[in-house]
Parts: structure tokens; C-alpha cells; sequence
């Protein structure tokens, strides 16, 4: 039996991420929706990924993020489509962390 896992994503309208994320071969299933972070009161339109960790790593799924929407730009809707990787263990946000890292230039 396979084994998933997942990973959350905001920055951009749901619908677009929704879209590219499901054209990835190793992602299983991507799901739109609201996210928020622990502590944080307000939630976010985002979308779920369920990924094969075999076809897939975070790295990619990170990079495939950051560069299909405008991560860094000060558009108008900024505060409604924050640019986030929401993780779900401690080894996903030091891989999400170190992508982020590497694809920030």
C-alpha cells in the first residue's frame, strides 16, 4: 500500500492552484479549501495536496509553488492571498524551509 502525505499551499485564487498542482504526476489528489496556521485566527483560501513521497518531494511541490503565482508581489488582494506552505510534520517544514530558501533568489 502506498503511503501519502500532504502538504497545504496558499498565494494565489484556489481554482489556479487547485489546477496546476493536480497536473503533477505523484499527486494523488488536490483539494481547495480554507487553511490557517496553528495560532492563527484567521483561515486562507489554500489547497490540500495529498502526494507519492516516491514521485514527489517537498522540494518540487515547494518550487512548483513558488513559481506559479506572484509570491513576492504587493498586489491588491495580498491579504486575502497570502503566499504559504502549510506543513504537517517538523521534517516537512525544514525541507519546505530550505526550498524556500533555494528558490528565493
Amino acid at each position: 500500500m502506498m503511503k501519502t502525505q500532504q502538504l497545504g499551499f496558499s498565494g494565489s485564487c484556489y481554482w489556479c492552484m487547485e489546477a496546476v498542482f493536480q497536473s503533477l504526476e505523484g499527486v494523488i489528489s488536490a483539494e481547495q479549501g480554507w487553511m490557517n496556521a496553528l495560532n492563527d485566527t484567521e483561515c486562507y483560501e489554500a489547497v490540500l495536496v495529498e502526494y507519492d513521497p516516491l514521485k514527489l518531494t517537498v522540494d518540487t511541490l515547494v518550487g512548483v509553488h513558488l513559481h506559479t503565482h506572484h509570491c513576492t508581489s504587493d498586489h491588491a488582494l495580498r491579504s486575502r492571498y497570502l503566499s504559504v506552505v502549510y506543513p504537517f510534520t517538523e521534517p516537512q517544514k525544514v525541507r519546505a524551509m530550505e526550498a524556500i530558501k533555494l528558490h528565493q533568489s
